[in-house]
């Protein structure tokens, strides 16, 4: 069993919520203070899932559509919504949303797509997000140096791509001049001091650097500490943030090949070719779980042979068709819950790893079961 606070915070530090696009209505949609022992992972809140939650004993619902849409302006038994939110918040099961930053975040529902169907190639962004870093430098004394990296390290700073805890420091020399009323760490007061001191360099993504900031603060040993935020140029290959992605593969799938990948993950796949393509060879796919509405002009933009998405329109096929873009066409909602299943096992495997002590279960869907995914 672990806090709430401990699980959102793992929560926060793969799919941190100061990702989400502009006004998306992610975070708490039903707050409580108990501990928890139980995670419920699903797609949507529906009344299905409200059962298996009472049924399972679980103290957290972690949802990827958000309930709660639009401001609530009254409290209505008609209202299905409200009635589910009130019968979680009388039953201390608390309800969390992470929306569009599942969306646009390495191992969010894009990336989780590209895992599972197995494919393999250059790949980036297809609406590349800002993806804005900082460089944090701060000075501390070396018997203090391994509290305040440490600190900075869990609150988030320090990763770059598959490394940890990365940082640089090399010793100086500080000097100050306690004034009357200061209270100094080192040194005493009306007396100037020259100290030894430890620079820390250490990176931080910017929606990490408000919590990494108040870490090391808590953390510094100093009444008045320094810390130096500087903001960074990122090159476009490094950028790995953003809606949707696009794959050059390294070795090209001929058309009955991918639509066999499909059906075999998403069985209710439906193709549409354009005309003159009726056996084409893929090399550049762009896909988007959910609505892929929002890029059709980055697909053709991209020159993409083939689009993976859903909820597209007759006018966003007719430009595809122009473009020569073979559509395949997956159910928003099938989409997205194989993408939400694969996300619970990456917590649920990251959890068991950093020993955050909670069970992970995973909706089920009347009539299927968990092995169903």
């Amino acid at each position: 069993m672990e806090t709430l606070a401990r699980v959102i915070d793992f929560l926060e530090r793969y799919f941190p919520s100061s990702a989400a696009l502009p006004n998306d209505r992610v975070g708490f949609h039903v707050a409580t203070e108990n501990d928890v022992e139980r995670v419920l992972c699903a797609l949507e809140l529906t009344q299905g899932v409200v059962e298996e939650a009472l049924q399972q004993l679980v103290q957290l619902l972690y949802l990827h559509h958000p309930p709660i849409l639009t401001p609530l302006s009254s409290l209505s038994r008609k209202n299905p919504i409200t009635v589910m939110l009130i019968t979680l918040f009388e039953r201390n099961v608390a309800v969390f949303v992470h929306h569009t930053n599942l969306d646009v975040l390495p191992n969010g529902f894009a990336e989780q797509w590209v895992n599972i169907l197995n494919l393999k190639g250059r790949k980036k962004p297809l609406l590349p997000g800002e993806n804005r870093k900082y460089k944090l430098v701060t000075f501390v004394p070396p018997s203090q140096f391994e509290s305040v990296s440490q600190a900075a390290f869990a609150a988030g700073a320090g990763v770059i791509g598959n490394y940890r805890g990365c940082s640089f420091f090399v010793q100086g020399t500080g000097t100050f001049l306690p004034q009357e009323g200061a209270q100094p760490f080192l040194g005493k007061v009306g007396q100037r001091e020259e100290v030894q001191e430890l620079r820390l360099e250490i990176e931080v993504s910017q929606e990490r650097l408000h919590q990494v900031v108040h870490s090391m603060l808590a953390t510094h040993p100093y009444e008045e500490p320094v810390i130096d935020i500087y903001p960074l140029s990122i090159l476009p290959s490094a950028v790995n943030t953003g809606l949707g992605r696009w794959i050059e593969l390294d070795e090209p799938l001929p058309h009955p090949a991918l639509l066999k990948r499909l059906k075999e993950v998403f069985p209710s796949t439906a193709v549409f070719l354009p005309a003159g393509r009726e056996e084409p060879l893929y090399r550049r796919l762009a896909l988007c779980p959910g609505s892929g509405r929002s890029l059709i002009d980055r697909v053709i933009q991209e020159k993409s042979d083939a689009f993976l998405t859903g909820d597209l329109t007759h006018h966003d096929l007719q430009k595809l068709h122009f473009a020569g873009i073979t559509y395949f066409e997956i159910p928003h909602a099938e989409g997205e819950r194989k993408a939400m299943y694969q996300v619970y096992n990456f917590l649920r495997h990251r959890a068991r790893e950093e020993d955050v002590h909670v069970e992970w279960l995973f909706e089920e869907r009347k009539g299927g079961s968990h092995a169903n995914y």
